[in-house]
């Protein structure tokens, strides 16, 4: 079974929705796993179905300078292709505008875009010999709603959706790119905002169906990636409890 399966590449694979996409899709597909903790990435390597080859690439994202050319080197000397790509990779952590640095910014558009379009550049490419054909963004139902504490994550998860649309049109039409636009899941990222009482409530409040977890996530990922969403290109789907239902919805604390 493992010679037949295609190669998911995924990054944020250490935990949370990363994690459980990565276990969920390992009936389906070979993995390569992609976080820094490599710890963790074992963690879940031992989770995934015994039927697929699972490999591991523990990375920084917060350093891209080289990434694409890591991955080339990578594939090379596993001597394999990645046909699909899921970018889980992020983080929620919650900072106001007097205690962010230049440093921050950077590092949160590492995590979320850059390396996004360094890993696509690499897979797109002669170093994978350009088999990539599928990719799905894990992004925010919060990029385009103002939150306070929230600027530069926002900022990032936003130019990491136009990223997709971008690279949609230029890699067409052999890459398709699409984005999950998530809402309040519970995972290692967003335990600062489990903790927060008054945001908490703030949120829980506005999700008539309730907030999420990871493996509510899964579904939607796995039909992107599939021949089955083969027009459904440059898309966001929105998954958050029907939090978006009410445009008036304000998170303010």
């Amino acid at each position: 079974m493992r010679g037949c399966m295609q190669t998911l590449f995924v990054s944020g694979a250490s935990s949370g929705i990363g994690r459980e996409i990565a276990v969920e899709l390992s009936n389906q597909y070979n993995l390569v796993l992609c976080s820094r903790n490599e710890d963790k990435l074992k963690e879940t390597a031992c989770l995934c179905n015994k039927q697929s080859e699972v490999r591991l690439f523990p990375y920084d994202l917060t350093k891209v300078d080289n990434l694409s050319s890591d991955i080339g080197n990578y594939l090379a000397k596993e001597n394999i292709t990645v046909q699909k790509f899921v970018h889980c990779a992020g983080t929620a952590r919650m900072k106001h505008l007097h205690m962010i640095t230049s440093e921050d910014f950077i590092s949160m558009y590492n995590v979320y875009t850059v390396s996004a379009a360094m890993i696509i550049k690499a897979l797109a490419g002669r170093a994978n010999k350009r088999e990539l054909n599928s990719v799905v963004f894990i992004s925010s139902h919060n990029s385009a709603r103002a939150v306070k504490g929230m600027s530069y994550n926002h900022a990032a998860k936003a130019g990491l959706e136009e990223l997709g649309r971008c690279l949609t049109i230029e890699l067409a039409p052999k890459v398709r790119i699409n984005t999950v636009k998530v809402g309040l899941t519970k995972t290692t990222w967003t335990e600062e905002i489990y903790e927060n009482d008054s945001l908490l409530q703030a949120y829980d409040k506005n999700y008539p169906f309730g907030s999420l977890t990871p493996k509510d996530i899964v579904g939607a990922v796995d039909f992107l990636l599939s021949e089955k969403a083969s027009k459904v290109i440059g898309e966001s789907l929105i998954i958050d409890g029907g939090f978006s239902i009410d445009g008036s919805v304000k998170i303010d604390v």
